[in-house]
């Protein structure tokens, strides 16, 4: 029937929308929680590198607590920080550190990049007193792929929701849109060719 035609095009064009929708405000979202926690590492390393900075080498060991306090903060979003020295020799690790090789960094920045199971960035400093260090933070890909599936589930909760109430909609407007129609059909069964004198309703 008519009516059941257009509850299924209202009901199809709603679900389209949804879905490319979705996937819109999926990639835009997918873009804008790697910028925060690309920038979340940014802001961290030059913390850290701003303490390393102002160290003097006869009092390195002033320095590893303030590390961990640093570390002991962020440690719920899986953050780890390493420095080294000039040579690439390892100073300090947090204890979550993944088992990365040595530095290979050329220029003052290298990153944000993704290795096997983190995404790391590292700094290359000189301190006040002229010593050269490098700095490395990183997170675990799984905190940033543990929030993408949260929003995930999210936007499939939403369109479950859409896909139920969708036909249920079209239904009601094609039931609107096609009830004058009805009335016609209807009042045109009535007439009598034999009575000239009636006339369809006109509202």
């Amino acid at each position: 029937t008519l009516r059941f035609r257009l509850t299924m095009w209202i009901t199809v064009v709603v679900l389209l929308m949804v879905v490319v929708t979705n996937l819109m405000v999926r990639a835009v979202e997918q873009r804008a929680l790697t910028r925060n926690y690309d920038q979340f590492l940014v802001d961290s390393l030059e913390e850290v590198s701003q303490a390393v900075i102002e160290l003097d080498p006869a009092d390195r060991e002033k320095l590893f607590p303030e590390l961990e306090s640093r570390h002991q903060v962020n440690e719920h979003q899986s953050w780890f920080v390493q420095v080294f020295d000039g040579s690439k020799q390892l100073i300090w690790s947090s204890r979550n550190a993944p088992p990365l090789p040595a530095p290979d960094i050329s220029s003052e920045l290298k990153g944000p990049y993704d290795g096997k199971t983190h995404r790391v960035y590292e700094k290359k400093i000189t301190t006040f007193f002229g010593e050269t260090c490098i700095i490395r933070c990183g997170y675990l890909h799984a905190e940033l792929h543990d929030d993408l599936d949260l929003l995930n589930r999210n936007l499939l909760v939403v369109t479950a929701f859409i896909s139920l109430a969708a036909p249920l909609g079209g239904y009601l407007i094609a039931l609107r849109a096609t009830r004058p129609i009805a009335q016609i059909i209807a009042a045109a069964t009535q007439l009598q060719p034999t009575n000239r004198n009636e006339r369809l309703p006109i509202r």
